[in-house]
């Protein structure tokens, strides 16, 4: 089977939006060293994660990565040597979207409201090019291809959101210490309540016992991290606001009593 071809958009950028890439990119680069640097493979963390299908070439994590990569080195000339002009970029829509990542990602790190108002230009434009390497990538290989291709980068991205972007970098030149546990953020707490309270709900509804206060808290807290963690096919949206959600918190629950029994 031959793999897609990805057509590709011809987009000229100005220097100084280019170089609103590098602090997310940036970022996403070194977050994935650092879990190197932990000990941890990480295609080995990817494959506790089900639902990530195999392709032609291996896991497509290393085609993710692989891109990436070659992101920061075409770029990278650009943020260390080219001063001002435009420059012509050729990119598929997937290198898009990894680039419209890095933006969201260096909107988040802008020290400034004026370094923002920027990058949300920057996005617009990226956007549109997204858009038209799309169309050519479904008129070349089908939207079935294109749907396929898009799940796996949206796993991935949702990988990286949780294991680099919410987790801080560590130092390469400091020991980790492993002892420390992050606490919980507000927002973190609200979402565990939240899922709490749809637990209930949907336990209570079908007749079944309601645990503890202490062990729904843990059992819901323990749910959260595997939707967050990419291994349901599930957001936390879905687990405070939609049924879907509070079917699968109160099968987890209930599955979790079994086991223990």
């Amino acid at each position: 089977m031959l793999e897609p071809s990805c057509p590709v958009s011809c987009i000229r950028l100005p220097v100084n939006q280019i170089r609103l890439l590098e602090p997310g990119l940036r970022k996403i680069i070194v977050g994935l060293a650092d879990i190197k640097h932990r000990g941890c493979s990480i295609n080995a963390q990817l494959a506790m994660v089900s639902g990530f299908p195999k392709t032609g070439t291996g896991n497509y994590y290393e085609l993710w990565a692989d891109m990436l990569m070659a992101i920061w080195r075409r770029l990278y000339p650009v943020f260390e040597h080219t001063t001002s002009g435009r420059v012509r970029l050729h990119f598929d829509c997937f290198e898009l979207g990894a680039c419209e990542l890095a933006a969201r990602i260096s909107q988040r790190l802008a020290p400034t409201a004026e370094t923002r108002a920027s990058v949300s230009v920057l996005l617009k434009r990226l956007e549109i090019h997204r858009k038209r390497a799309k169309r050519s990538y479904v008129r070349l290989n089908g939207n079935t291809a294109y749907a396929y291709a898009s799940k796996q980068w949206r796993d991935f991205v949702r990988w990286i959101r949780f294991h680099i972007v919410r987790k801080p970098s560590i130092r390469l030149d400091k020991p980790i210490d492993i002892t420390r546990r992050p606490s919980m953020r507000r927002w973190d707490q609200r979402v565990i309540r939240w899922a709490m309270e749809a637990a209930r709900r949907e336990l209570t509804s079908r007749g079944e016992p309601v645990p503890t206060e202490d062990e729904l808290h843990r059992l819901v807290r323990l749910a959260v991290g595997y939707v967050r963690r990419g291994r349901v096919g599930l957001s936390v949206r879905d687990l405070v606001s939609r049924p879907a959600g509070a079917n699968y918190l109160a099968w987890f629950v209930l599955g979790r009593k079994r086991k223990a029994a």
